[in-house]
């Protein structure tokens, strides 16, 4: 998950620093890790109740598949670099991005016996994976270019890919929407500029049909159904898919905004809003349909968050002192609030959130171990032990 950027901190961070050096493609790398594992042989199938995580290591280049029913690591990975961890629409891939290790792992947990694939996304910096009705997308920052493949195809020896070209390096986004993918636009102006000016919609065929370069400082999406909202420097862009096209809005911040903006966001299936970050100490509502951004403030440190459909929308909220939150994102009200891990830092191997239907998952990279929390009442019903420093974790199967 992405930290949390003010409007100063996106723009220095993420600044373009190198030259084009490749395009992204499905095969296997050079350098190739083993594409086995070391699974627990008697892995028993997974459910809503007991979704299979995948954990990253936050020091050492390993991925883990945990079995949350039996509470046990069922399946080892070893990886190019260091990674963060993300999980397909389908509900059966999950996909380790190596930045450093210019290539992204899928990992099928959906088996018996999870098992990493031969078949993996090469390509130089990947950063923001995206996931959208059986399509992921990978953009290669170093390279400009995106990668989107098909996941009901990811078990072919040639899985169905497509890359997309940009005019430069750049911190992109690609959101892969049926037939139509939507694509950051570097600034033509600044190439010293890391962040997009806007997308622009291109057919799966790589032809233009639109272009929307009104959201200066591009960073943070998420999309649900036929909507996509995208964070910029002095609001958010919202667009909507009606055939083979796209309408478009703009939500402009509150007047009193400061040097907070929008640079994550988050979506829940039936939720009618989506949440944003707001800074680094709060979040912020995003009505499309009100045409609306309602600040929420925590006085607290996010380290991450997600929105959870209960109670018609709810924000689960971890903080860096150690506390997870449930915050009702109608009226900002805290619901609960627990202490599962010890109080931690900005940098270096972080606690990191991830939340299915009836739990969240905070990882521990001190302790090794992830921490299950039931939703909504925010108890620590166990803690499974991962070895290593478990960091950035995905719920893989809902």
């Amino acid at each position: 998950m992405r930290t949390p950027l003010t409007r100063r901190r996106a723009v220095a961070l993420l600044a373009a620093a190198a030259v084009a050096l490749g395009v992204g493609t499905l095969t296997r790398p050079t350098e190739a890790a083993p594409a086995t594992g070391r699974p627990d042989m008697s892995a028993p199938q997974r459910s809503a109740d007991h979704p299979a995580l995948i954990v990253a290591d936050g020091e050492a280049p390993w991925a883990r598949v945990i079995d949350t029913r039996q509470r046990r690591v069922s399946g080892t990975f070893p990886l190019t670099s260091t990674a963060s961890v993300y999980t397909g629409s389908t509900g059966q891939y999950g996909y380790a991005v190596q930045a450093d290790g210019n290539w992204t792992s899928v990992i099928d947990t959906a088996a018996r016996v999870p098992t990493m694939l031969g078949n993996g996304i090469g390509g130089q910096r990947p950063i923001h994976f995206t996931a959208h009705e059986g399509q992921v997308a990978i953009f290669h920052d170093e390279s400009g270019s995106a990668t989107v493949v098909d996941e009901s195809t990811l078990d072919r020896p040639h899985p169905r890919s497509w890359t997309f070209e940009t005019e430069r390096e750049h911190h992109g986004v690609a959101v892969p929407m049926g037939r139509l993918v939507l694509l950051s636009m570097p600034n033509p102006a600044d190439e010293e500029d890391g962040l997009p000016i806007g997308v622009e919609a291109r057919t799966i065929r790589d032809r233009v049909v639109q272009r929307f370069p009104d959201c200066a400082g591009l960073h943070g999406e998420a999309s649900s159904g036929d909507l996509v909202v995208f964070g910029c420097e002095d609001g958010v862009l919202v667009l909507e898919r009606h055939g083979g096209h796209f309408d478009s809005d703009f939500i402009a911040e509150p007047e009193d905004a400061g040097d907070n903006r929008v640079g994550t966001v988050r979506a829940a299936d039936g939720v009618p809003f989506m949440l944003g970050n707001w800074g680094s100490e709060g979040l912020v509502r995003i009505d499309p349909a009100d045409d609306a951004l309602t600040p929420i403030e925590l006085s607290l440190t996010v380290r991450s968050f997600d929105l959870h459909p209960s109670r018609g929308g709810t924000a689960i909220v971890l903080t860096t002192n150690g506390q997870l939150h449930a915050v009702d994102a109608e009226t900002g009200a805290v619901l609960a609030s627990s202490t599962v891990v010890p109080e931690f830092g900005t940098s270096g191997a972080r606690p990191a959130l991830a939340v299915s239907d009836k739990f969240a998952y905070v990882s521990d990279p001190r302790t090794g171990r992830v921490a299950e929390v039931s939703l909504p009442d925010l108890k620590v019903t166990g803690r499974i032990r991962v070895g290593g420093a478990p960091s950035s974790i995905a719920v893989v199967h809902r």
